[in-house]
């Protein structure tokens, strides 16, 4: 057992700088993400990958940086994903989508890359600084939603009152709040200076009370399996459960008061009522922080003064791990035999959700999934009917709708792995597992840095979590755990500079080559997404204007030519409508909504053709009922479709 001098990250004034520098790009990369909408949309994609590249072209070119074999092997994984899903172009049933999904791997492919070629082991920590920093703002932001809605109203139909500003997805919030209490705690624990100690505890009675508003059980259990790595790992686990029983009193105090207002935890309640509650546990989440700094100064004073011989540390050591143990064995050994609460826990997970009557604090502790069994299920379906190649990247919505058996409308499978194994076939889920698995190589070497394990604990909330969830898709999430992953490898480095050519010529031949492809997704998407926003005002003109310059951009999109049909449809050119339309059907055939929208720009037997391919590819379409009612047509889909509800709803309760 090493002393405090040998474990607490050293200070070097020439250290200070590079340090810095990749504690503001992480901070701004993540936070820039985060404020973006959690980088959901893809006009968010090619502004992150264009820095990304150009910060390790220089960092490749002028610095020398280079990469280590288990890096490289890293980087060359997640780069035979990214030329993989571009390939799946060739079979899939969505052309578009699959390009987008390639797009989305290239932003983390050039991230990844030059996170690994900037950091060096000794500014390892100022990576993890900086995601903590843009993780712990994001999560104030949040909150402040809740506390001060008189001032920051949002409003989400879909997320109801759960806390899902401004990432837009209530368990992406989560997932990231819980990374930041997570990385908030280790440097408590680890940082170098007393006052960085107390200002990272003070960022908890923040993260965990805006993690409690989002309601979501997944990034609860994601955190709690963090926890659990951190104090499995860390050589020094007493010392950071001391420094967790310092902060847990006031964290506890805020995240309770929290849970207990009923004006920020029911529907209902008017906007004066909520910001009365909300102003209350403003003043007391401050307070929470401030007791949270002192009880982390306090600690500081303390290991500075009472020293434990090493055999002590061990022995108590010891004994805090063997508590825990047996404390799970004791909740496993309550729960029943392990058959049994594996068969309790299924069974639970697959009931539907409880009904909230206004509450989210029962929906909080309710273990269901909702339809996630179904989801899954239906992701394997699609696996075993395209088990070498897979349906192609970005089309399990497709896949769902046609055979969907819930009137639930999603676009991912809510399960990663499950996902990439229908879409990409086994040979994407091998990429997918080694493209995340390589960094936990680096776990053991990373042991000896003061914050390797953090690292590791803050990579594996995001590997357990996007088994429920579709992290994938939320960039701010996927792109704050692979930085966490690129700070363990960077922590594991040995001494010494790495030898051979391949570590900096790969990944600076690499880079140049996503610099143009990032640019080209730059300027297709922003045009898509201008001609979009053009339309939603009625400004057809600029809308078809925006169309044209999204097709020179992205020609294998069906987006631009479906923009310019519906630009052209609203200015009443039904003709020119229906071409626009069948251009953007060659290359997505299996968009219903397309036919739809041919369907509206014809007539008669080509109409009632259009319709019912729309149908074919999406029978439970509530659209294509309204469609029906709007032109007259009977129809009997309404029936059919309830009549499925009530099937799909019998099984989930199964």
């Amino acid at each position: 057992m090493r002393s405090e001098a040998d474990t607490r990250a050293p200070k070097h004034p020439d250290r200070a700088r590079p340090g810095l520098f990749v504690g503001l790009l992480a901070f701004g990369l993540v936070a820039a993400l985060g404020a973006d909408h959690g980088g959901y949309f893809p006009t968010a994609w090619g502004w992150a990958a264009l820095l990304a590249a150009a910060a390790g072209i220089i960092a490749s070119l002028l610095c020398g940086a280079r990469l280590r074999r288990l890096e490289l092997a890293s980087v060359l994984a997640l780069g035979a994903l990214a030329a993989w899903t571009l390939a799946s172009v060739a079979w899939t049933g969505s052309v578009g989508a699959s390009v987008l999904e390639a797009e989305r791997v290239v932003l983390y492919l050039a991230v990844l890359t030059a996170a690994l070629l900037i950091v060096r082991k000794r500014t390892a920590a100022a990576l993890l600084i900086g995601v903590w920093a843009a993780s712990a703002a994001v999560s104030a932001y949040a909150l402040a939603t809740r506390l001060f809605p008189e001032r920051l109203t949002t409003v989400d139909p879909i997320a109801g009152y759960r806390l899902s500003a401004p990432v837009g997805y209530w368990n992406g919030l989560g997932v990231l709040t819980a990374l930041g209490a997570l990385l908030g705690l280790g440097l408590a624990a680890r940082a170098s200076t007393p006052l960085f100690r107390a200002l990272a505890a003070a960022s908890l009675p923040v993260c965990l009370p805006a993690l409690y508003f989002t309601f979501s059980r997944g990034a609860w259990a994601g955190l709690s399996a963090g926890l659990l790595v951190l104090l499995l790992v860390d050589p020094r686990r007493l010392q950071l459960t001391t420094t967790l029983l310092a902060v847990a009193p006031a964290t506890a105090l805020a995240v309770w008061r929290a849970s207990a207002s009923q004006p920020l935890t029911h529907d209902g309640y008017s906007v004066a009522a909520a910001a009365a509650a909300g102003h209350r546990l403003a003043l007391l989440v401050t307070g929470s922080a401030v007791l949270a700094a002192a009880a982390t100064a306090a600690e500081v004073a303390l290991e500075r003064r009472v020293r434990l011989p090493n055999r002590t540390r061990t022995t108590l050591g010891l004994a805090a791990a063997t508590l825990l143990l047996a404390g799970s064995a004791g909740l496993v050994a309550r729960a029943g035999a392990p058959l049994q609460l594996v068969h309790r826990s299924k069974a639970a997970f697959a009931a539907p959700l409880p009904r909230v009557d206004g509450s989210l604090n029962q929906r909080l502790f309710s273990v269901s999934g909702g339809p996630r069994f179904i989801l899954w299920s239906t992701a394997l379906r699609d696996f075993r009917a395209h088990p070498a190649l897979g349906s192609g990247a970005g089309t399990f919505e497709s896949y769902w709708l046609l055979h969907r058996s819930i009137h639930s409308k999603v676009r991912d499978a809510h399960n990663l792995y499950a996902e990439t194994l229908g879409e990409l076939g086994a040979v994407g889920l091998a990429l997918l597992v080694a493209a995340l698995g390589l960094p936990l190589l680096g776990a053991r070497a990373a042991r000896r840095h003061p914050l390797g394990p953090l690292a590791l604990a803050g990579y594996s909330i995001f590997l357990l979590h996007a088994t429920f969830d579709w992290d994938w898709e939320l960039p701010v999430v996927t792109l704050s755990a692979l930085l966490c992953g690129a700070a363990l490898l960077a922590a594991g480095r040995g001494p010494g500079a790495p030898r051979g050519r391949l570590g900096r010529s790969i990944p600076a031949a690499l880079l140049l080559v996503l610099l143009p492809a990032s640019v080209l997704g730059l300027l297709g998407n922003r045009a898509s997404a201008a001609s979009a926003r053009a339309a939603s005002r009625g400004d057809w003109r600029l809308a078809a204007s925006g169309a044209h310059d999204a097709a020179r951009f992205e020609p294998w999109s069906s987006e631009p030519s479906r923009l310019l049909g519906e630009a052209r449809l609203a200015a009443g050119d039904d003709a020119a409508a229906r071409v626009s339309f069948g251009r953007a059907l060659a290359k997505d055939p299996d968009r219903w909504d397309l036919w739809l929208a041919l369907a509206r720009a014809s007539r008669g037997r080509a109409r009632t053709a259009d319709l019912a391919r729309a149908r074919a590819l999406n029978p439970l379409s509530p659209e294509l009922d309204l469609f029906d009612v709007e032109i007259g047509a009977p129809s009997d889909a309404g029936n059919r479709s309830r009549k499925a509800n009530d099937r799909a709803i019998q099984v989930v309760i199964r």
